[in-house]
């Protein structure tokens, strides 16, 4: 991927990775009401049609608000014009977006404010440190936990892979979270049965955790 990005060609295969996400939950979904998450790359959101391309990529085959764009914190946004462009011309479609791995890069309170992200999703390592620290990394996971709540977003924990993990999330009040222990990665087909076997186990890549 790092090399995608440094030469370009991350714009190409992050469009055939739209295109091909958009085009299997058309296929899979069965009218649930899941989401498909797909992370997009700073490279890909400069691009001035970009959300054209995202309207191809659903082509009305789903509700718009079924297709999450994951964009990661690491991504200077609030500097880059012609990325945050393209994010609130996606809005204007009904697609959500997500900041990635929140905590781990450029954004302030006051650029998350900001951003037009409709959901959090809370960097591993913070889960990590709190479960083996109950003091300062506790206070700062529910602060941002709580932080999300005042701001209207969906807040999802990452890196669950314990049961000390996800009842220490349950005890701080969160919903939702993505990790091993919810749910391995699964491949399309294995994905596939998991929509039809249990159409509400899972959503948008995040399960909820009680």
């Amino acid at each position: 991927i790092p090399v995608a990005e440094e030469t370009g060609l991350i714009v190409e295969i992050g469009r055939w990775v739209l295109a091909e996400a958009c085009s299997w939950f058309a296929a899979s979904s069965g009218g649930t009401s899941h989401a498909i998450s797909v992370n997009v790359s700073m490279r890909e959101l400069r691009q001035p049609d970009y959300a054209t391309a995202v309207q191809e990529a659903i082509g009305g085959a789903f509700p718009p608000s079924a297709l999450i764009l994951e964009v990661t914190e690491g991504a200077p946004l609030r500097d880059a014009p012609g990325a945050l462009a393209s994010l609130r011309a996606v809005k204007e479609l009904g697609v959500r977006v997500a900041l990635d791995d929140f905590g781990t890069g450029y954004s302030s309170l006051l650029s998350l404010a900001e951003l037009p992200v409709d959901l959090l999703k809370v960097a591993g390592p913070f889960l990590e440190a709190t479960a083996a620290d109950s003091g300062k990394p506790a206070g700062l996971l529910a602060g941002i936990l709580g932080l999300g709540g005042h701001l209207g977003l969906m807040t999802i924990a990452k890196g669950i892979e314990r049961p000390e993990q996800r009842q220490l999330l349950i005890d701080l009040g969160c919903e939702f979270g993505q990790g091993n222990l919810l749910g391995p990665p699964l491949d399309a087909a294995g994905a596939r049965e998991l929509l039809s076997a249990a159409p509400r186990a899972t959503r948008a890549g995040r399960a909820r955790i009680d």
